[in-house]
């Protein structure tokens, strides 16, 4: 929100032709998404043209919904076209409403007086900015909200910073050569974190050395720049105006950190800057993100807490979705909460569509006048009601005054039927205490889908077509991790089609309310009339299954069309038509005019082998034979798909008019050079059960067996074969991350329980272990279990803990 601006001088700033005027004299806030609470303060509505959709088809609801302008291109023929508007609602044409947008927010930043840190880098940028702001402690800091860091979160950033604010942690992404050349001017950071420069994002670039210099152009005129010194690449990519200050764990940096014996020291001889804090041990990731934050505040000389690196890892804790008990759904948000972050929590909370909505909430540090707040910001966003933990509030009669007194009332089960619950508010409320109480499942291992990532996924199989349809590979129950929360999260993005394997799991996806078109894959002879009945299109592939569901569409003479999804066989040699029956098809076809072929495809067996790219062009030559001979007699031209995954990346003339998208979406990929670019969406973390000495020569597990020659230190941990960890994994095959370092399984793998080698290492029991995510890579994962991907993400069962981050991505 910022101060508020006439509607002729909002005009003005963004060179627009106001058409109407309507009684809203002033506009106060920008939104680009026509869903969020618009009347709250006078807002203005940008309708933006995205890969996702067009903002214009979304104007006339924002208008309705409240919005006191609309930012529309006057070369859209939906502007031209728009209805009668609430009368208080103006509408601004614009050559370009991207353009408009940067020009409202470098207009913004002009008269902000603060510093502006500027956050970029390959990973680490949400993080290294929440450490900082959760260091510093002052909540007149602005920064991001979540993880906008994009093209369109950048400048929405900007403008929700107040002007007066000492400081500004803004982040700033780049997916592509050219990005940040439209941000960098007028982002312009005083000073600014290049966090890690990895493989994020690589296929935007031609190189590792011009993906550095395109994200450091965003320090052209900073002052200085926060560098890590083991990534030399990033200073030399720095331009001459930046000057660069780089930190090191050991040697040879300007700031030096060194973690030991729950301490971290710093030190910096030629700025006689050193001191140290009390600081728990930290994995290797974490402790980069800490360093570059905390080298930062030294070199700004900002106060900050010292106190506040004890449990600095709980401000990089995401938002999670989790199932309740009694048919609940939970959003724990539990960590840390200040003003924009319980606002931003709320949003999440009322763009779920499951039943009533409530939060429990405690109060931010500071916050007066909290209950009024709450009852007003509940009531914009159509939140149903809340409950409050705190001595104030339950002496205003407006809460509880401990969690403890909360679990005892209970309010909870006084609600006419289940629904979704927040749980937001700072860690010394300590409302994750109410996790056991209110959760349903409590397995020490736990399965986390990470949805940023996988809207990121997407994102960068978007950016190598050129307009396509994608379908997403939702069969298996999305390959086990679950078929309605991917769907779900996907339908959001936009995606053309879901592709199931069988009719059950399009029935599933429809009474979850997902109206998204789906295809069946092998409908099966029995259930032709679930298909008919709930929107789903079969894929066809011998003539059989073509004249069953054909003399069944005739049974439903209410349904115009009977859309039909045709499949060749140009070589996988499991399900389809050959290649010479094209006319065959289309001549069948004829005989019921009311079906409709939605498209043609066919499975490119080898897309990711270089060595079979001549078979692969032969697969593609196969098909656009049978393709074109059906449409000689079909008269119309379908959908055409061939591209899996690894088409997609390595044979962009075989794009066709759809693509299909499946494990790519989750993270790897059968393409080396892809997998790269990509983000884990799949997390498998546990905790230490048991920690215990083996003296030298004695065996462990069953068989006792794995004996070694020295004395061992050996956790034990609550996963094993039934849980989804193999016992391939048996014998130092498998390793598990615990603080960042590598530990080798020792003995053979249980059904229940594995050991791991922890000889030298500082572990307590309870300690988190990642199994799968950001460091054991799924496909590292596979390999070493002797399986693919695919297979590792179905075995994995379903008796682990559940969670969804970043739910709202």
């Amino acid at each position: 929100m910022f101060p508020a601006i006439s509607i002729d001088q909002f005009a003005q700033l963004l060179g627009a032709d106001l058409r109407h005027r309507g009684t809203c004299a002033s506009v106060q806030a920008v939104v680009s998404d026509s869903r969020q609470a618009l009347w709250m303060q006078p807002t203005a509505f940008f309708a933006l043209t995205t890969q996702s959709g067009d903002g214009h088809a979304y104007a006339v609801h924002a208008a309705e919904q409240g919005a006191a302008a609309l930012v529309l291109s006057a070369n859209s023929p939906l502007t031209a076209s728009l209805p009668t508007l609430p009368e208080a609602c103006s509408v601004l044409w614009v050559d370009d409403p991207w353009k408009a947008l940067r020009r409202l927010a470098a207009h913004h930043r002009s008269a902000m007086t603060g510093t502006v840190v500027g956050i970029t880098g390959s990973n680490g940028k949400t993080t290294v900015k929440e450490y900082l702001f959760h260091l510093l402690g002052d909540a007149r800091i602005a920064r991001s909200p979540k993880s906008f860091n994009s093209q369109l979160g950048v400048p929405l950033s900007l403008l929700s910073a107040p002007l007066d604010a000492p400081g500004m942690l803004l982040e700033v992404g780049v997916g592509a050569s050219g990005d940040m050349g439209f941000m960098a001017p007028w982002v312009a950071p005083n000073v600014g974190i290049f966090t890690h420069l990895g493989d994020a994002h690589a296929a935007g670039f031609s190189s590792r050395e011009k993906k550095a210099q395109e994200k450091a152009a965003l320090f052209h005129a900073a002052d200085w720049v926060v560098v890590p010194a083991a990534e030399p690449a990033i200073r030399t990519a720095l331009t001459v105006p930046a000057r660069s200050w780089s930190w090191n764990e050991e040697v040879g940096a300007d700031m030096i950190f060194t973690w030991a014996d729950g301490t971290l020291r710093w030190e910096d001889q030629g700025r006689s800057i050193q001191g140290e804090a009390s600081c728990p041990a930290l994995d290797g990731v974490d402790a980069h993100n800490v360093a570059s934050a905390l080298a930062c505040i030294l070199y700004l000389g900002w106060s900050w807490n010292p106190e506040r690196l004890v449990d600095v890892r709980s401000a990089g804790l995401r938002m999670e979705r989790l199932p309740g008990i009694s048919g609940w759904t939970l959003l724990n948000d539990a960590y840390t909460s200040d003003v924009d972050a319980l606002g931003w929590a709320l949003e999440s909370l009322a763009a779920e569509a499951q039943g009533p909505r409530y939060a429990v909430v405690a109060a931010p540090p500071g916050m007066a006048d909290f209950a009024p707040w709450m009852d007003a910001a509940c009531a914009a966003r159509g939140i149903d009601g809340w409950w409050g933990v705190g001595a104030d509030l339950a002496a205003l009669g407006r809460g509880y005054v401990d969690v403890d007194a909360l679990k005892i009332a209970a309010p909870w089960n006084e609600v006419e039927r289940p629904g979704v619950l927040l749980l937001k508010g700072p860690r010394q409320a300590r409302l994750d205490r109410l996790l056991p109480t209110l959760q349903a499942q409590h397995h020490d291992t736990v399965l986390g889908l990470d949805l940023e990532a996988l809207a990121a996924n997407l994102r960068h199989y978007k950016s190598q077509l050129s307009g396509q349809r994608i379908m997403a590979m939702v069969k298996a129950n999305a390959y086990g991790l679950g078929a309605v929360t991917i769907a779900q999260a996907l339908a959001k993005h936009h995606v053309d089609y879901f592709g199931v394997a069988y009719v059950d799991e399009g029935l599933a996806l429809r009474q979850a309310g997902i109206q998204t078109p789906i295809m069946v894959m092998n409908p099966g002879e029995q259930s032709v009339e679930g298909m008919l009945t709930h929107g789903l299109e079969p894929e066809i592939f011998h003539f059989q299954a073509l004249e069953r569901y054909a003399q069944a569409f005739l049974r439903y003479p209410e349904l115009a069309v009977g859309r039909v999804h045709i499949k060749v066989d140009t070589g996988m040699h499991r399900l389809g038509f050959a290649p010479d029956q094209g006319r065959e098809v289309g001549q069948r076809l004829a005989h019921w005019p009311g079906l409709q072929v939605a498209s043609v495809m066919t499975h490119l067996s080898s897309a990711e082998e270089s060595g079979q790219d001549a078979w692969t062009a032969e697969q593609g030559a196969a098909y656009h034979r049978f393709y074109e001979d059906l449409v000689m007699e079909l008269g119309y031209r379908p959908i055409r798909h061939l591209a899996n995954t690894p088409g997609v990346v390595r044979h962009p003339h075989l794009h066709g008019d759809m693509v299909r998208l499946g494990i790519g979406l989750f993270g790897d990929s059968p393409v080396k050079e892809d997998r790269a670019c990509l983000q884990p969406v799949v997390h498998v973390q546990t905790r230490i059960s048991h920690l215990q000495t083996i003296p030298p020569g004695e065996g462990v597990s069953y068989g006792h067996q794995d004996a070694a020659l020295h004395e061992r230190r050996v956790a034990t941990l609550p996963v094993g074969y039934a849980d989804g960890f193999p016992r391939a994994l048996s014998f130092g095959r498998g390793e598990v991350l615990i603080h960042g370092q590598r530990c080798k399984v020792v003995g053979a793998v249980c059904m229940d329980m594995t050991l791991v080698d922890v000889t030298g290492m500082t572990v307590h029991v309870g300690d988190s272990v990642e199994i799968l995510g950001a460091q054991m890579h799924l496909h590292e994962f596979a390999e070493r279990c002797g399986t693919i991907s695919y297979e590792v993400l179905t075995r994995f069962s379903e008796r682990l803990g559940r969670t969804v981050w970043n739910p709202q991505a």
